[in-house]
């Protein structure tokens, strides 16, 4: 679908056909041979995509959004990506997904009570592309220390199990987004983890000590 030429000056050129039939170039510079072909192998993962109508994966949508300016101009221009859309912030990504969701009363509340302490420690301005595994670990913390605000003597510490709920909600939120790509990341998964970062732990909470087969990391 895709293939790299080699130029006489060392730089090298990715050509493919578009989705409308149409000869394209992106100019790659000075790029290796395994770099050039990592990223063929992602412009035709974004031709499949526009030829089928189906939305990125969470590994594409996250390269997308690591990638250099100059390189996504250059996506732009050759008819594989739209322009940027200006950044979702934390108040519109609930708008978007949460609040529109059609469920239970008890579950609303649930996700209510997850995105209220989203809000209350980045602030419902705070964009949602500038959130990172280490600032949800960040409001993880805060949440399981603080999270019972409406307490008489004051915020309290949430159970174990509460906390996984919260994150569970919170998860699933930026997962969406992801898959819809809105220019955020995973907070937690293979994907999120960084070298040096604890492998997530399974929850065990409820009657019995029944085990929440959720994968949330607690530290």
């Amino acid at each position: 679908m895709a293939s790299v030429a080699k130029k006489p000056n060392g730089t090298r050129d990715l050509l493919f056909k578009g989705s409308d039939g149409r000869r394209r170039k992106i100019s790659l510079g000075k790029a290796t041979a395994k770099q050039a072909d990592a990223f063929r192998l992602r412009v035709e993962q974004l031709l499949q995509d526009q030829r089928m109508g189906t939305p990125h994966d969470a590994a594409l949508s996250q390269w997308l959004v690591d990638l250099p300016p100059l390189m996504r101009r250059k996506l732009v221009r050759a008819g594989l990506q739209d322009e940027a859309p200006a950044a979702l912030t934390m108040e519109g990504l609930i708008e978007k997904f949460t609040n529109t969701r059609t469920v239970k009363p008890a579950t609303m509340a649930i996700y209510r009570q997850a995105t209220d302490s989203l809000t209350s420690f980045f602030g419902a301005g705070r964009r949602i592309d500038t959130i990172t595994p280490a600032d949800a670990e960040g409001w993880q913390a805060h949440i399981a220390k603080e999270g019972r605000v409406r307490e008489k003597k004051g915020p309290r510490n949430l159970s174990r199990g509460t906390v996984a709920k919260r994150t569970s909600v919170v998860t699933a939120t930026f997962n969406r987004a992801v898959k819809k790509a809105l220019s955020c990341q995973p907070l937690w998964g293979p994907e999120a983890r960084q070298p040096g970062q604890p492998r997530p732990v399974q929850v065990h909470h409820g009657r019995g000590g029944r085990q929440d087969h959720r994968r949330v990391p607690l530290r």
